[in-house]
């Protein structure tokens, strides 16, 4: 009944702050009772889509998160596809030894080992190293994590630096 009386009289948007019919508004999402028109919530929603802020959709003024039955009865149908592919995709990419291929034109996911650095592409078969990103080099120290060491004249010193991302340490500056 009080639902029906909502959606019977003008209200105004709580983040637009324009004055709308009842049917124009979502439904609450239970934990601040903010008044949201679908206007708003379809920008929002488009705004971290497009940001690739995917991890969950919330609400526009709490942390409540918004369901996907709620969100599919808002959303126009292609934001909604685009919003649960990109959930999809960032779940697939949160497997442990997920990875792309490094060979220009494939970059295909392929799940490998986590605890080693070989990873086989799934789709052409290059072998390469997670680390480097480079042809697979063996079971050897990976080059991209070496430094080059030269010995002259009593002093030990960096003659070059890796140049891969992968790469983290810094040298000291001394």
């Amino acid at each position: 009944h009080a639902y029906m009386e909502f959606l019977q009289s003008a209200h105004t948007c709580d983040v637009c702050f324009k004055e709308l019919p009842g049917e124009s508004f979502c439904e609450p999402c239970g934990g601040c009772h903010v008044v949201v028109c679908k206007n708003c919530l379809i920008q929002s929603c488009k705004n971290r889509v497009d940001s690739g802020l995917t991890t969950v959709m919330k609400c526009v003024n709490c942390d409540n998160i918004l369901s996907d039955i709620m969100l599919s009865r808002f959303l126009p149908t292609e934001l909604f596809n685009r919003y649960t592919h990109l959930i999809e995709e960032s779940q697939l990419d949160s497997i442990p030894g997920m990875v792309y291929c490094p060979r220009p034109g494939c970059n295909q996911r392929t799940v490998s080992d986590p605890k080693e650095n070989l990873a086989v592409c799934s789709a052409c078969s290059l072998p390469f190293c997670k680390l480097c990103r480079q042809v697979y080099h063996g079971t050897g120290p990976c080059p991209a994590l070496q430094k080059v060491w030269s010995f002259q004249s009593g002093d030990l010193r960096i003659v070059s630096e890796p140049t891969s991302k992968a790469w983290s340490e810094r040298r000291d500056s001394a």
